[in-house]
């Protein structure tokens, strides 16, 4: 960010709701989404997937930031975009559990096949 005043302008004017401001706002930090995006690997999250998960990111901190400091935005900003990822990573995760709904209990054949000593091993994988 060459120019911190512009950024703090472009801030301003995106926080009242100027759309081309937003995105020019938006491209000033293009580097650090995509520094982000390439350092915290979330499976299946495209490039484009991303800077629009990073634009949503960027309207909610533009209203909930009160400051004047471009670069305490700045800092802001960066720590909600890995919170986001670290969201997005924690959910893909949970998607590869089996939801509790699904599991069946063992049964009475199950238990006893487990439980005795005789059965050959292929039988049991």
């Amino acid at each position: 960010m060459k120019n911190h005043s512009a950024d703090l302008g472009l801030l301003i004017q995106a926080q009242v709701g100027n759309e081309d401001k937003f995105i020019a706002l938006f491209n000033c930090y293009s580097s650090l989404v995509r520094r982000l995006w390439q350092k915290y690997y979330v499976a299946d999250l495209e490039f484009d997937d991303w800077c629009q998960e990073a634009q949503l990111v960027l309207l909610k901190v533009i209203y909930s930031y009160r400051g004047t400091d471009i670069n305490q935005f700045s800092g802001f900003f960066k720590q909600s975009l890995i919170n986001r990822l670290l969201d997005l990573y924690r959910a893909r995760q949970a998607d590869k559990r089996i939801p509790v709904d699904q599991l069946d209990a063992l049964g009475e054949s199950d238990s006893i096949f487990i439980a005795s000593t005789t059965a050959p091993l292929e039988d049991v994988v």
